[in-house]
């Protein structure tokens, strides 16, 4: 009888001994390009409001600092998004590595640039144009990554590189709590703010390792040598990718209809009331982007049926005066036009791969958007909600660290601002403000008398008089703030007027409010980043020991409950140290998600594109929800909006719905 055979038994080599010493460096400056990129975000989220305070002028509210910074961010995300198009188109067709030079220098010298604004424009500017590096960088540093490493290493490789991104954040936190950012003249004739920007220009030196470590991958050089000889398809292309073969078409009726909407405003008669107007703008644009992005029949459709819609809102909720007759003619030339386009150029039938690209784009935008908007038009305005739950609270008394030089003050005025304050005292202060003894300690039941007449004067009255600190020295802050007053004389400013007189007519009793509102946005932004760490690597873990769409899942579904929690709870100094943390955890832990998911859903030749338009240029449909936020808390609370807005993660709840999973399958060709 024949002996069995033995077969050769092959043990799984282990994945970290295939990494090799490339691999490392290409994991490390791609993280640390990466990282350097949301050092300069967060920055830019920490300065963004006592820049604005600043560079708005004296009379600007804190409805209108809102709303501009919320325009801020927006134009800065429109930067991003223009960045991702731009640096995705490069990074597929002249390289990884020559994108990421230009990413990094455009966000760092422009970072730079943004601390020396003169005014609100230059500060605008400055900041698209440094989104439009911050856009790029993204895509260019996942797909050179992705494409670098060994297939075992890669959902390592990418999580990492993604949770890394978070010491970025934790490194402009911590060098914020050494700069008071709303002082003027903190350096020389530098404010704060301007200091911590001029600290987003120093990672320009990363271009050096870059370029002399730095090479492409095989699989963009052999998909380059393919396309450039006829072999294969096209590199970057933006038709291939939404899966229209005349997808320049439709990109030029929505440009077109885009210009037109921009025009609307300026057209309709100004008796016309804005609100219609308004509701059918609104429509319009989702209509436009839908088109563009969709790029077929059934898409064109969808698009042609909401801006009908729009107008029949306008035409039966409009006042009789309207020409509701015009409208209605309009919509049957619109309908007959975009008919015929779409019979004309749109294919009948599309094959499996253009479909399947469109799929995967239409997933990572509903992805992209979910963790945009709750992370950039929530979670990030997280510096405002402190300022917010603390500028009107009452002083504190820890916050009277020598209540014996405030009586010893009010018993002999040193100037006519004291003495005016001291008028203002109920008549039993004023007794025991002449029964206590400079000389001797104060008994307990003094100190409580104080603390609750000066709570009562700041929350109460208006100390301000003009005769009477004529000849006190104000800070250059509580000047604007006193022209504010003058001229809106709203309640919320009174009172921040009347701590910061109380504060410098008692210079160093009192502790400064916007010194512990900056330490305690310094603190706990870096508590928040340090938690983002935390959620991108149990987002990894859990990707890697479950499955993606679990772990996108349970990430979407905490974020919503987290984040409405904390901007409706926060009120005290201890809440910032344990809420920011937990919303970092939470709204930080998808973007892991990303930079895994969305390499694993594009074939090599559209992967730079693919990425950078599901991660960057979603942020054209993320963009208006900062000025929303702004824009609706000159209406409503700020909290109560914040709480409205935390919906959008059902967006990605849903399109979980036709998510593939790719855990354990590899990237995909066609």
């Amino acid at each position: 009888m024949a002996e069995p055979i033995a077969l050769p038994q092959t043990a799984e080599r282990s994945w970290w001994r295939e990494v090799t010493w490339y691999h490392w460096t290409v994991l490390l400056l791609a993280a640390c390009g990466w990282l350097f990129d949301c050092m300069g975000q967060r920055i830019f989220v920490l300065a963004r409001e006592p820049a604005l305070r600043e560079l708005l002028g004296a009379t600007a509210p804190d409805g209108t600092v809102k709303y501009v910074g919320g325009m801020a961010t927006m134009i800065l995300m429109i930067g991003w998004a223009t960045g991702g198009i731009l640096f995705g188109i490069l990074s597929d067709k002249y390289g990884r590595v020559k994108s990421m030079v230009l990413t990094l220098l455009a966000y760092t010298i422009f970072a730079g640039l943004s601390g020396l604004a003169r005014n609100g424009t230059e500060f605008l500017i400055y900041r698209f144009l440094c989104g439009l590096g911050v856009g790029g960088m993204f895509g260019s540093a996942t797909t050179l990554l992705a494409e670098s490493v060994t297939p075992r290493f890669r959902t390592f490789a990418l999580g990492v590189m993604q949770s890394l991104s978070a010491i970025g954040n934790i490194l402009a936190s911590g060098v914020s709590t050494q700069i008071v950012l709303g002082k003027e003249n903190f350096w020389g004739h530098w404010s704060g703010w301007q200091i911590l920007f001029f600290v987003g220009v120093l990672p320009v030196v990363l271009i050096v390792p870059i370029i002399l470590l730095l090479k492409e991958p095989e699989p963009w050089k052999k998909a380059k040598a393919d396309a450039a000889a006829g072999r294969g398809k096209r590199m970057g292309s933006y038709g291939d990718l939404l899966a229209n073969p005349t997808w320049h078409y439709t990109a030029l009726v929505a440009a077109v209809c885009g210009i037109a909407l921009m025009l609307v405003p300026f057209v309709v008669p100004s008796s016309w009331p804005r609100p219609p107007i308004n509701a059918m703008l609104g429509l319009m644009v989702v209509a436009t982007a839908f088109w563009t992005i969709a790029g077929n029949r059934s898409g064109s459709m969808i698009a042609l049926a909401l801006i009908l819609v729009s107008m029949v809102l306008v035409a039966f909720q409009a006042p009789a005066a309207w020409p509701k007759t015009i409208l209605l003619l309009f919509m049957a030339v619109l309908a007959a036009i975009t008919g015929s386009f779409v019979l004309r150029f749109l294919p009948q039938k599309e094959l499996p791969a253009q479909i399947r690209w469109r799929k995967s784009t239409h997933i990572g935008i509903c992805f992209g958007v979910a963790g945009m908007v709750g992370l950039w038009g929530i979670a990030f305005f997280s510096p405002e909600l402190i300022t917010t739950a603390f500028k009107n609270r009452p002083l504190l008394a820890r916050e009277v660290v020598q209540p014996a030089t405030i009586f010893a003050g009010l018993k002999t005025p040193a100037n006519s601002g004291v003495a005016h304050v001291k008028g203002q005292l109920s008549p039993d202060m004023q007794k025991l403000v002449g029964q206590v003894d400079p000389g001797t300690a104060l008994p307990a039941a003094a100190q409580e008398t104080l603390l609750a007449d000066l709570n009562r004067l700041i929350q109460t009255t208006n100390l301000y008089n003009v005769q009477a600190f004529q000849a006190v020295t104000l800070t250059k802050g509580t000047s604007n703030l006193v022209q504010l007053v003058q001229a809106k004389a709203e309640k919320p400013d009174i009172i921040l007027l009347n701590r910061q007189l109380v504060e410098q007519l008692f210079p160093g009793a009192i502790l400064e409010l916007q010194k512990t509102i900056d330490k305690c946005k310094s603190r706990g932004t870096l508590l928040q980043d340090v938690g983002a760490m935390l959620g991108m690597l149990t987002f990894t873990w859990v990707a890697s020991r479950f499955n993606r769409r679990t772990a996108f899942f349970a990430s979407f579904v905490f974020c919503g409950i987290v984040v409405a929690f904390v901007f409706y709870a926060l009120k005290r100094e201890t809440d910032v140290y344990w809420m920011l943390p937990l919303m970092g955890f939470g709204t930080l832990s998808c973007f892991a998600g990303y930079s895994i998911y969305f390499p694993e859903i594009f074939p090599t030749r559209l992967r730079g594109t693919g990425v950078g338009f599901c991660y960057n240029t979603v942020r054209y449909f993320a963009a208006p929800f900062p000025m929303l936020l702004g824009w609706l808390s000159t209406m409503l609370p700020f909290r109560k909006v914040a709480v409205m807005m935390c919906l959008i993660y059902l967006v990605g709840i849903v399109a979980l719905i036709w998510a593939p999973e790719t855990k354990g399958k590899p990237l995909p060709e066609d």
